[in-house]
């Protein structure tokens, strides 16, 4: 679970869009952030009971003056998670996946040097 997910997610007859979330895990605690396209939330009162993960977010989206607060219920797999997050608006499906690190081979030194 631990390190950076993007997840594609969708709304019922709105356009997919993109998070980000990246996930701390120290011992049984589990934080970190999710970044939407109106700004950052931190991860909240999560719980890992198995492969179930629970938590929410809050923040004051752009142009907006109220906190948005999102409840998310997870299925943590190896290679993915099955996201379910509910606002005021409704409830959004999607599925993460682990973000892939640009992988660059050593640093090799020129013919010169």
């Amino acid at each position: 679970l631990d390190g950076d997910w993007i997840a594609e997610m969708q709304k019922e007859g709105q356009p997919v869009f993109q998070i980000r979330l990246t996930f701390v895990v120290a011992g049984d605690s589990v934080g970190g952030m999710v970044r939407y396209p109106t700004g950052d939330g931190p991860i909240l009162d999560a719980r890992l009971a198995g492969n179930v993960l629970t938590f929410h977010t809050s923040h004051v989206p752009q142009f907006e003056s109220t906190p948005a607060t999102i409840q998310y219920q997870a299925e943590v797999g190896s290679n993915e998670i099955r996201l379910t997050a509910t606002d005021a608006g409704g409830i959004t499906k999607g599925v993460a996946r682990r973000r892939q690190a640009s992988h660059r081979g050593p640093l090799r030194k020129n013919a010169l040097g």
